[in-house]
């Protein structure tokens, strides 16, 4: 706090309602009565697979939303989806700040092969639909020897996943640096992204599409905001 003190602050940006950082980023500003902008990035309630879990941390974060709302200038989406969920809580949204990314990708070039290569990159979790990629995916293997699936990163189900799922041409690759993460963009065709649960906008959408990945997503949060169906992805709707 005695640093930020030293620079001439005339704005202050958070992002979402639960880091700690976003917090504290909301005191100083009222205490130096600076503007304080958030900028949300979900578009529904987190949820642990736990009814009972679920309830108590739903109304904590309505507790902190309640706390935050008094004491921002302003809030704003990364997705239209961001700002209407919102309006859940009594806020309506100043506008949308879409995510974005930023990176020379002529330094990383597509690399030409003969096999399909499908990637998925985010959190192994149940909410980002990686089982269903990994039943689709052994299914298409019975049918065609010449496509593979690699799934990069960590999370709770990963280790499940690997030993229900043992196939050589599905390759978990664990947890990446972004360099190496871009290395499999380049040399994969399809980016599948299939979240069971409303998303604010996927970085992982847009990296795939800057590296000339068509992309497969299920329509959650505002992910149709930036896939139109046929034309620069396909969107698959996928009931609750």
């Amino acid at each position: 706090m005695d640093k930020l003190d030293n620079y001439n602050i005339s704005a202050i940006i958070v992002n979402t309602r639960f880091h700690l950082t976003s917090h504290v980023g909301v005191w100083y500003a009222n205490k130096k009565k600076i503007p304080v902008y958030l900028i949300e990035h979900g578009s529904n309630y987190v949820t642990l697979d736990n009814k009972f879990i679920d309830f108590f941390a739903n109304r904590y974060e309505d507790v902190l939303t309640y706390y935050l709302k008094k004491r921002v200038n302003g809030f704003y989406g990364v997705s239209d989806a961001c700002g209407k969920w919102l309006s859940n809580f009594g806020i309506k949204s100043c506008g949308t700040w879409y995510n974005s990314i930023n990176f020379d990708k002529k330094n990383v070039l597509k690399v030409s092969h003969k096999e399909i290569n499908f990637l998925y990159a985010g959190r192994i979790i149940k909410q980002k639909g990686v089982y269903n990629i990994l039943v689709s995916f052994g299914k298409l293997a019975l049918k065609y020897n010449n496509i593979h699936l690699y799934i990069a990163g960590d999370g709770s189900e990963l280790d499940g996943y690997q030993k229900q799922f043992c196939h050589n041409r599905i390759h978990f690759l664990g947890k990446l640096t972004y360099d190496e993460l871009l290395d499999y963009y380049a040399i994969c065709d399809i980016f599948l992204y299939p979240p069971l649960w409303p998303e604010g906008l996927p970085t992982s959408i847009l990296e795939a599409g800057m590296m000339k990945c068509a992309v497969i997503a299920t329509d959650q949060g505002g992910i149709s905001e930036i896939i139109d169906d046929d034309i620069n992805g396909y969107v698959q709707i996928i009931p609750l």
